[in-house]
């Protein structure tokens, strides 16, 4: 099908050839005809550029519309993206999804997540995205990160890198920080990178920019909670310690580590409780008994080695994985446990200081069994052996 621009440029063409010929041949003098012959060009030509211009703006306004109606879809998509992932994936995989539609969007080349550390005192670089993400956040000031979560707008940076080997020139990049909201306050800041090209950063509005970060603050919200309630799943409240579940879990990849390579990866489990607790608990109170288990529990992960998983498992037990450890290894633990508690006593106000002692038991990969469940079993019936009344405080062997 002809375009109606196609067809008025071929209808003043042979419109132009007619009125051409008929100049030429008619009998008028060369001045006028000279004359006739111009109007015609120029009126062509002009033609041709209101043509070529309405063309152009035509063409420039479809992908205005085309441009729009792609950000409308992916915004929506944002908002799809939120309902399916919500609570359901971790921060860094959510991101990563995330990014690959807001970088096709805006055009940006990588992107970073920054969000507040632990003492909530400076900005964190939580995720990156792009193959030049970890270049250009790593190692360098936030300033522009920075900025913009102390003022809460959207702050837009130009850098150069350095000039790369053999060039002159230094690649431009651009920058655009946004703030991440929960409520009224900034929780972090999305910043996207952008290639420079003839001098120019991101042509992308704030406002767009603002409906990107008020989506993805909601996304990234749901990713944090949903890591927060898998690490509160796994984590013991009293003590902040991992719990019984992580545990097993943590026992189970070990094991699994001990059976593929049983010549190189020993293993051994301890089991402990505190000597007495019952009788702690019920003539001093169970406020007492509480600020025993954290006694115990700071005590023991002090003496503990920093590959060891020390868990608390239910009332007064505590549990170790002894990843690489032999039976020889085991013992040194748990002489350096008893070490630590034997000239420490614990003093709380309003009663007199008292030491604390606890029972032991372990098991060791391969001799006490070769499978999760049976080496928790045998290090607990040799803690429950310790609590034997002739022997108190002591481990006993017995035959498998």
């Amino acid at each position: 099908m002809i375009s109606p621009y196609t067809a008025l440029v071929a209808l003043f063409s042979m419109s132009a050839v007619f009125f051409a010929y008929s100049l030429a041949i008619s009998a008028t003098d060369i001045g006028t005809r000279a004359s006739g012959f111009v109007v015609i060009l120029g009126t062509y030509l002009a033609v041709c550029v209101l043509v070529y211009r309405s063309q152009v703006q035509r063409v420039s306004e479809d992908l205005k519309i085309a441009r729009d109606e792609f950000i409308e879809q992916t915004l929506h998509e944002l908002d799809e993206t939120h309902e399916l992932i919500a609570g359901s994936l971790k921060l860094v995989d959510t991101f990563r999804l995330v990014s690959s539609r807001v970088n096709g969007m805006v055009g940006s080349s990588a992107s970073a997540l920054y969000l507040l550390d632990e003492q909530r005192s400076a900005l964190r670089t939580a995720a990156t995205v792009g193959t030049s993400a970890a270049s250009m956040t790593g190692g360098q000031d936030r300033s522009a990160a920075f900025e913009c979560f102390t003022t809460n707008q959207i702050i837009r940076r130009d850098t150069a890198d350095a000039k790369s080997e053999g060039s002159d020139k230094c690649r431009l990049r651009s920058s655009a920080a946004i703030p991440l909201h929960r409520g009224p306050a900034c929780i972090g800041v999305l910043e996207l990178f952008f290639e420079r090209k003839q001098g120019r950063g991101t042509s992308a509005p704030n406002h767009l920019l603002e409906s990107i970060g008020t989506r993805v603050s909601s996304i990234v919200l749901s990713s944090m909670i949903f890591e927060r309630n898998q690490a509160r799943a796994l984590t013991d409240v009293m003590t902040d310690l991992p719990n019984e579940r992580a545990f097993h879990h943590v026992l189970e990849n070990q094991v699994a580590e001990s059976q593929r390579n049983s010549e190189v990866r020993p293993l051994a489990v301890l089991a402990m409780d505190i000597r007495n607790f019952v009788n702690i608990n019920s003539s001093l109170g169970h406020a007492v008994g509480d600020a025993v288990i954290n006694f115990v529990a700071r005590t023991t992960q002090e003496h503990l080695r920093q590959m060891d998983f020390f868990v608390r498992c239910r009332d007064d037990e505590f549990l170790v994985v002894l990843p690489t450890a032999t039976e020889e290894t085991a013992h040194e633990v748990i002489d350096r446990i008893e070490s630590a508690f034997a000239g420490r006593r614990l003093e709380i106000p309003g009663i007199d200081p008292f030491n604390v002692e606890l029972n032991f038991g372990w098991a060791v990969f391969g001799r006490d069994g070769d499978t999760a469940g049976s080496l928790l079993n045998h290090a607990r019936l040799r803690k429950n052996q310790a609590k034997a009344p002739a022997r108190p405080g002591t481990v006993l062997l017995f035959s498998r």
